[in-house]
């Protein structure tokens, strides 16, 4: 089986009525698949952040879904991306804004699908003003 193009997690891992909910399920099951201790995981994240201190408690409140005034921000959401490469974390925070995070090896190939689609336009517009050159329109 091809590994997918767009990393998600299964709905029902991370499934909640809000999307500080689901966020702070997607960093656990993030942290969990990782094979990382949090105290690993911690450390390196504060390595990413210059130095910035990460604790393990930080990283439990970030998961508990009881706690809602502790919410991951972004750039330690990055950070985490950073320490664990699980894209998934970055599309479930984008989920419904219709964008999607994908590796940037797919990029060309997303440039070439885009400049086809301008191509198509461009004759359409050309075939059109063909066709108006040869029944004498404007």
């Amino acid at each position: 089986m091809l590994p997918p193009v767009v990393e998600r997690f299964d709905h029902e891992r991370i499934k909640s009525v809000r999307l500080s909910g689901r966020i702070k399920r997607a960093v656990a099951e993030a942290m969990k698949d990782s094979g990382r201790s949090r105290e690993e995981i911690a450390e390196q994240m504060s390595e990413f952040l210059g130095g910035e201190k990460i604790t393990v408690t930080v990283l439990a409140q970030y998961t508990s879904t009881a706690n809602d005034g502790h919410n991951i921000p972004a750039y330690r959401l990055l950070a985490l991306f950073a320490v664990t490469g699980d894209a998934r974390l970055l599309n479930e925070l984008l989920a419904g804004s219709g964008f999607i995070a994908v590796h940037e090896r797919y990029e060309a190939l997303l440039r070439r699908e885009s400049a086809k689609l301008h191509r198509e336009r461009i004759d359409q517009e050309i075939e059109a003003a063909d066709r108006a050159w040869r029944d004498g329109q404007p």
